[in-house]
């Protein structure tokens, strides 16, 4: 079923909605890729609890419940405002095309945050996290932010 979202504040929740579906893939795929690759399951999430832990984030081997959870808020958190504002920007965009704009805007958020934000942030994250993967997730997180938004009708105003 098509719903069409009129008030700004209802499209924004509702890309909220996409933004925390996009993250949760994103997570899955980034955890999945570092399990496969050697860091562990765990070790993304860790990273981005490094925001408010430092380097005591990834100290501990495996699961750690503070920084893991720590970082799935910040991560979940980002990830619903992020959705919010881009379907905010893509209210205009026809239909078709906002899955791909979704990449695009997901891509310049890694280019952002990894360059000019994180930096200051959480050089944790920046200092260990391979900047591809990081982007493949991004774009993974951007696609299905874009077809949430795309699938929902949520740029008809």
């Amino acid at each position: 079923m098509v719903t069409t979202v009129s008030s700004t504040r209802a499209r924004f929740v509702a890309g909220a909605t996409g933004g925390l579906l996009g993250g949760l893939v994103m997570a899955l795929f980034s955890m999945s890729a570092n399990f496969l690759q050697g860091p562990g399951l765990w070790r993304p999430v860790k990273l981005i609890g490094g925001l408010v832990m430092d380097q005591r984030a990834i100290n501990s081997a495996g699961f750690d419940l503070t920084p893991i959870a720590g970082g799935l808020v910040i991560h979940f958190v980002v990830s619903a405002v992020l959705g919010g504002l881009f379907s905010l920007l893509a209210a205009r965009l026809p239909d078709v095309t906002v899955t791909l704009y979704g990449v695009v805007y997901a891509l310049i958020v890694w280019f952002v945050g990894l360059f000019f934000v994180l930096p200051v942030v959480d050089p944790l994250l920046v200092n260990e996290t391979n900047p591809m993967l990081f982007g493949v997730s991004h774009i993974v997180y951007g696609a299905i932010l874009g077809w949430w938004i795309s699938s929902r009708a949520l740029l008809r105003t």
